[in-house]
């Protein structure tokens, strides 16, 4: 979680100000440095006797008494921002009315509320109108505008952002600082402490970041290593952690990054040694962030990527329970507000939703798909705007629907399925078959919009997962960044972005990763039409998958099998053989592998078979099989069969109950009764 940063005061002008108004102002600054805020208030009372109508003043009560409070009456803040916005003769909520630098701490303040609301895209445009006056700035209060910035930018996924900023605030800001205004803005006590953090000397590697005090040296390192995991550049985070090991081994968040790191490398066992339970400071009140509730979600992240996924599951569970307990102390909200009687600094910091997400992911991969359903049909009420939450509901109700079709791969225990019943004795005997043999019948709700886990649900939480993607502006990635700095590194940074109108629970990705998102969300929708009877999308949809660029072997072989079984449901057969032959599979992506993206959006796929190319080709031979079947093309169905139930035999391929079935249809279509006997004394010996 990103460091608060600090809501600041303003530093009287002494040309316009008494010696006796220039010792209140001095005196009310340290009050406020020692946390003394009923004297600093004292003080500026007496200050604002003698300049009634001077903003600065007024400023700068307003902030004392906003943490006398404990940062409790934000709305009151707010109030006082824009009075004090309009005396200045501009208004909080165009950025454009900021001309002056007079101006910037009020602006800079409104900034830092909308942060902890979480509100980064309009804290964003006060930033950036900021920046724009950043050489005109007093020194620590360019400082605090370039780190609330680079925070911004990696909550808004443009950590190419983040990292410009860091590389203007070395080369630009902190190393030739003399060059900015040397008057400080009142700052809190706990920013003070960062700057001291480190100790250590630093080592003259460093060359011109000599000159940067150590605390604020740790800060850009951490933002370096943030950022570079954010692009997937492992190797330079690995480079950026090493050089603040050197400076800040000991500290909390410098074992968490290290931790973050050997994650994304993959490590997950070094990783999870990382990271230890530790104790609860009582401070969340003040820092809006617990190391507690912290602990467990990373823990949980590291079980769920180990395939551990009730463990997981108990992790963030923790971590809830955890953070409602924080937020258990506080006093009901007053009627009308939201956020009273809540500080500031913990009012962004309720993670609840997305433990809830966390939750219902390692529930459906648990084979929990209703469970995960109930987490993750409310975490959808703050993240509606994220396709992947929107797909995730839908995995869920297909599972719901099917949970697996490895049982149709059993065939010592299906083939008692395959006769119904018998009749008669001796050589009178008959045999009845089971008219099908597959249990998937479809329930349909009486409404596709009630939330429950149902085949009619998941269409609509498809159709959103598709709309929202196709809105999606994916933040340029890592091949990007090569270059970019050292275009900029004489001149300010741009900070120009395109915003999207769609949030999303995940960090930035690889461009193949939102390729394979609308992928799985096409297949997904082509199935579940197809469930539900209506052939003709589902056709449409597996023809829109079939033309997709960079199409995995697994999605290729998912559509060509949707859009045979569509066609031959609309009785259009011969339309169907093409997408049947063999050829049509390549060879098919490690669903279990963690470096494939695609495997991010298949649960458990152990339970679905096939699971190997092999297997997958027989798939398409049984069901190019079934179609001639069907137009009466029994010779090829069954030398199509016999290949089938050869290949199982000799190489150990799985073949699905059905092949059974098939055969024995085939046969008896054919007039051999006495072949299919023998094919029921094989697999049915309870029947010989």
């Amino acid at each position: 979680m990103a460091d608060l940063e600090n809501y600041d005061m303003v530093s009287e002008n002494s040309s316009q100000a008494s010696e006796h108004e220039k010792a209140l102002a001095l005196s009310a600054q340290l009050d406020f440095e020692k946390t003394n805020y009923e004297s600093a208030i004292q003080l500026l009372s007496k200050l604002e006797s003698s300049r009634p109508q001077d903003p600065k003043v007024i400023h700068n009560k307003a902030i004392v008494n906003c943490f006398k409070v404990g940062l409790t009456n934000i709305c009151q803040l707010r109030k006082a921002l824009t009075s004090i916005a309009k005396q200045l003769q501009c208004n909080l909520e165009e950025p454009k009315s900021l001309v002056d630098v007079d101006q910037c701490y009020v602006f800079y303040n409104e900034a830092v509320t909308l942060y902890c609301l979480r509100q980064y895209p309009k804290s964003l445009q006060i930033l950036t109108k900021i920046f724009s006056l950043v050489e005109q700035l007093d020194e620590s209060l360019a400082r605090q505008v370039c780190f609330l910035l680079a925070e911004v930018f990696l909550r808004l996924n443009f950590p190419i952002k983040t990292l410009d900023m860091v590389h203007f605030m070395e080369t630009s800001l902190l190393s030739h600082g003399a060059k900015l205004k040397s008057t400080l803005p009142l700052e809190r006590e706990r920013d003070k402490e960062k700057d001291c953090e480190g100790k250590e000397e630093l080592k003259s590697s460093f060359g011109d970041e000599l000159l940067i005090p150590p605390g604020v040296r740790i800060r850009l390192q951490r933002l370096k290593i943030r950022a570079n995991l954010s692009l997937s550049q492992i190797e330079e985070a690995e480079r950026e952690l090493a050089l603040l090991t050197e400076i800040d081994p000991e500290n909390a968040a410098t074992l968490c990054l290290k931790s973050k790191t050997l994650f994304f490398k993959g490590n997950y066992a070094e990783s999870l040694k990382q990271l230890k339970l530790p104790k609860d400071d009582g401070r969340f009140k003040e820092r809006g962030e617990s190391d507690v509730v912290m602990y467990h979600n990373n823990t949980g992240c590291i079980y769920h990527a180990m395939g551990k996924y009730n463990l997981a599951c108990l992790h963030f569970q923790k971590s809830l329970n955890k953070s409602s307990e924080l937020f258990a102390e506080f006093p009901k909200p007053s009627t009308g507000d939201p956020i009273s009687n809540r500080p500031l600094v913990t009012i962004g910091s309720n993670y609840k939703y997305e433990l809830l997400y966390n939750i219902g992911v390692s529930l459906l991969y648990a084979r929990k798909p209703a469970d995960a359903f109930d987490c993750l049909i409310e975490a959808v009420q703050l993240h509606h705007r994220d396709p992947l939450i929107w797909l995730r509901l839908a995995e869920c109700c297909i599972q719901v629907h099917k949970p697996e079709n490895r049982k149709d791969f059993r065939l010592t225990e299906r083939q008692r399925e395959i006769v119904k019943a018998t009749a008669g004795f001796a050589s009178h005997r008959k045999v009845v078959l089971s008219s099908r043999i597959s249990n998937d019948d479809c329930k349909s709700s009486e409404n596709a919009a009630i939330p429950v886990p149902t085949l009619e649900f998941s269409i609509l939480a498809l159709r959103n997962a598709e709309l929202l993607l196709n809105k999606l502006i994916i933040p340029k990635g890592a091949e990007d960044a090569s270059g970019k700095e050292e275009s900029d590194s004489k001149g300010k940074p741009d900070l120009n972005v395109t915003l999207s109108e769609v949030s999303t629970l995940s960090k930035l990705r690889k461009p193949e990763f939102y390729r394979n998102l609308k992928n799985t969300i096409i297949a997904d929708s082509s199935y579940a039409a197809l469930c539900l009877g209506d052939y003709l999308t589902s056709l449409y949809k597996a023809e829109e998958l079939l033309t997709q660029p960079h199409l995995s072997g697994n999605h290729k072989l998912l559509g060509h099998l949707y859009a045979a079984e569509s066609l031959v449901l609309l009785n259009r057969i011969n339309e169907a053989v093409p997408h049947l032959h063999p050829e049509n599979v390549t060879k098919l992506s490690n669903f279990s592998s963690t470096e494939n993206e695609t495997s991010q959006f298949l649960p458990h796929t152990s339970d679905w078979f096939p699971l190997s190319t092999q297997t997958a080709k027989v798939l398409l031979q049984y069901n190019l099989s079934t179609v001639y079947a069907l137009r009466g093309e029994y010779e090829k169905a069954g030398e199509l069969v016999r290949q089938l139930w050869n290949a199982s035999k000799t190489h150990g391929i799985d073949v699905p109950i059905q092949v059974v079935t098939l055969a024995l249809y085939v046969e008896l279509q054919s007039g051999r009764t006495e072949v299919a006997r023998n094919i029921i004394k094989q697999h049915c010996p309870q029947y010989r």
